[in-house]
Order: structure tokens, then sequence, then C-alpha cells
């Protein structure tokens, strides 16, 4: 029996109904992410994380203010500062950063990501989806997280149990700011596992990368080296939740730009590497 031929319009019907599109990858990554239980629990402590490190300050500046009003001769008469009750975010993002790097890397160990291009032939795709997906995670841990810190410091301040000062426009800035920082440091994280691809070598990198490297900046005595240290990306980005609004280099959101500069720079390079180099 001859099969007759297709015509151009049903070939194209044809190509488009096997097409993967970018919506799909995301509800493919999506999936991979949320059906391992690890993966949950690690970014539900780091939720939590933000909220315990909120909930001690909140406690011992209580305390404190409370033993100040008992004795008023040596009170300190300190006023709590917004951004301390997210030092909590920093931690998270460290958290975040390590599960970036097995979600990326775990394709390449258990040989998946060859399944992984078959099904979705634009690799770039790949990474893009994993990024986005992660990023968008992130993102809402850090809005989330940090509104409830601060709605529950505002509940307590207007109760009168809490001395604490949070304007409008500060408010909305470390809850933006906690959001953006956590999701560009998840993609800086993703886009050095995909050139890496090895779960050691990425781990340590992204580790001496946000935690490391500010610290043996800061100990080189020459100033120029000390001036690169707010360019780096974990401390560009930290600038967005300063309680002194900034650096002498680089405003809050200007800290944030260069961590989203980071981030963006290497999820290109990630894209090229997958595309050129064999699975």
């Amino acid at each position: 029996m001859i099969t007759p031929a297709l015509t151009d319009s049903q070939l194209t019907s044809q190509r488009r109904a096997i097409e993967v599109s970018f919506w799909r990858v995301l509800s493919s990554e999506r999936l991979k992410l949320t059906t391992l239980p690890s993966q949950l629990v690690t970014a539900l402590v780091a939720f939590m994380l933000v909220l315990l490190a909120a909930a001690l300050r909140l406690i011992t500046t209580i305390a404190a203010q409370n033993t100040d009003a008992e004795h008023p001769s040596t009170a300190a008469n300190e006023t709590l500062l917004p951004s301390q009750l997210l030092e909590g975010v920093v931690w998270a993002g460290v958290l975040l950063a390590i599960l970036s790097v097995l979600f990326m890397a775990s394709e390449y160990t258990s040989g998946s990501i060859r399944i992984t291009i078959l099904a979705v032939p634009t690799r770039t795709q790949v990474v893009t989806g994993k990024a986005a997906v992660l990023a968008l995670t992130s993102f809402v841990i850090g809005i989330t997280s940090s509104s409830l810190v601060l709605l529950a410091a505002w509940i307590l301040a207007e109760q009168g149990a809490l001395s604490i000062e949070l304007p409008a426009l500060l408010s909305l800035r470390l809850v933006l700011g906690s959001g953006l920082y956590l999701a560009a440091i998840s993609v800086l994280a993703l886009a050095l596992t995909a050139i890496i691809r090895d779960t050691v070598a990425s781990l340590v990198t992204v580790l001496c990368l946000i935690t490391v490297a500010p610290l043996l900046l800061a100990a080189v005595p020459v100033e120029w080296m000390r001036n690169l240290i707010s360019f780096l990306p974990s401390v560009a980005g930290q600038l967005v939740l300063a309680p002194d609004g900034g650096s002498a280099v680089l405003t809050p959101w200007g800290g944030i730009g260069v961590l989203v500069l980071w981030s963006a720079l290497l999820l290109a390079a990630a894209c090229v590497a997958v595309k050129k180099r064999d699975a």
C-alpha cells in the first residue's frame, strides 16, 4: 500500500504538533524540582531560615528594650533597623545556591541530560527553563518571607512591644530586594554548574565566589582591591538589604543590578557551553 504524500500544510501542522514549546519546558523543569523531596525540603529550610533569624533578632531586641525600660540610666536607646531583620536572607541565598548546583549537576551525574536533550532539541531552552523555574521559586521565597517578617515587626511596633521605623519605600526595597537577590544568586549558581558540569567543583566554585572571595579581598591591604569587593556578586546584591542605603561605590539598586549582570552573563555563557559541547 502506497502512503499518499503529505502536503506542505500537513507537514507544517505535524511539525507544530511535535514542537517543544518553552512553556512545556518550564512545566517539565517544575516537575523535576518539585517531585524530589530533598529539593523541596531545601527550599522550605531556606524559607524558614529567614523567619527564624528574624524571630531571634526580634526576641533579643524586645528583651533588650524591656531591660532598657527597667533601667533607664544604663539604656542604650538603640532602635532596631528593618534590614537587621532580614539577615537570614543571606544564608537563605547560600542554601538556594546549593540547591541550584545540585538541581543542574544531577542531570550530568545521572546521565539524564542526554534524555533531556533528546526531548528538548533546543539546548538553550533546557538551561533557561531551569533558570526560570529556580529564579521564580527563589523570588517567591524571598518576597514572601521578608513580607512576613516586616509584617510581624509592624504589628509588634503598633502594639508598643518594639521600637522600629518601617518607612514604606524602605520596606518595599527590602521586600523586592530579598526576592531579586535570591533569584539572581540561584541563576548564578545554576549557570556556573552548567559550565563546570561537576558537582563538587561547582559547589566549591559557587561557595568560594559568594562567601570566601569577599573575605579574602577584604584581608588584602590594597585599597583598589578592596574597592573590588563591592562588585562581587554576593556583596553587590546584599547592598539592597543594607541599612545605610548602599556603599561608597554602589547604590542599593545599583548593587542588585551588578548581581543581575553577573547572573545574566554567566547564564549566556552557560547556554553557549551547553550548545557547543557534547552531553
